[in-house]
C-alpha cells in the first residue's frame, strides 16, 4: 500500500520523489510573480524583486526557477546577491523572513 503525504504548500510526496505542477512561463523582468513552486523565467531583463507568493510571507519558503535566457538578479529589491541564471541549470531561490530577502542556489 502506498501512502502519499501533502505538505502545507500542497506538494506530494512518496518515497523520496516530490510531485508538482511547472507554474507557467514568467517573462524576466524588474518585479517578477512565481507562478508556481517551480516555473520558467524567459528573457535576459534584471531582476530586482521576486513577489512573494500570497500567505508565504511570514513564513521562510523555497521555489525553483526553470532559466530559459541568461537573467540577471540583482541586489535592488528583495533578492541577497547578484547572479545570473544558467540555461538549462535549475535556480532555487529560498526566502528568509528575518532578512526578507531571498537567497539563490547559485
Amino acid at each position: 500500500v502506498l501512502q502519499w503525504q501533502i505538505s502545507h504548500l500542497g506538494h506530494y510526496y512518496h518515497a523520496g520523489y516530490e510531485s508538482f505542477t511547472v507554474g507557467g512561463n514568467v517573462a524576466a523582468g524588474s518585479s517578477i510573480t512565481p507562478s508556481g513552486p517551480v516555473f520558467h523565467v524567459t528573457g535576459t531583463t534584471a531582476i530586482n524583486t521576486i513577489v512573494i507568493p500570497n500567505g508565504l510571507g511570514a513564513t521562510s519558503h523555497c521555489m525553483t526557477i526553470i532559466p530559459d535566457g541568461a537573467f540577471t538578479t540583482t541586489t535592488a529589491g528583495n533578492i541577497s546577491v547578484a547572479t545570473t541564471g544558467v540555461v538549462g541549470k535549475l535556480m532555487k531561490m529560498c526566502f528568509d523572513v528575518g532578512t526578507n530577502k531571498y537567497y539563490p542556489s547559485y
